[in-house]
């Protein structure tokens, strides 16, 4: 009975970290990737908890700034 309640205790504590930890970790990674592929119109998909989700923001102003530069250097090479 009480490996019982173990198990379930583990079963709820694993479906929380997953929800709140491990997902949107894995959201954040497939953004990353899109971004290193050259996509600049990607958003991190789901919703993010705790420090994952200033990490998320910090990679969105990456990405906003990172655009911005690479407009600046393009018009700078046609003028």
């Amino acid at each position: 009975m009480v490996l019982v309640g173990l198990l379930l205790i583990f079963a709820v504590v694993f479906a929380i970290l997953q929800r709140r930890m491990l997902s949107p970790l894995c959201n954040i990674a497939s953004f990353a990737d899109a971004v290193a592929s050259g996509e600049r119109n990607v958003t991190p998909r789901g919703r993010c908890y705790f420090e994952l989700a200033s990490l998320k923001d910090s990679l969105l102003n990456m990405v906003e700034e990172l655009a911005t530069m690479t407009d600046m250097a393009r018009k700078k090479g046609v003028e």
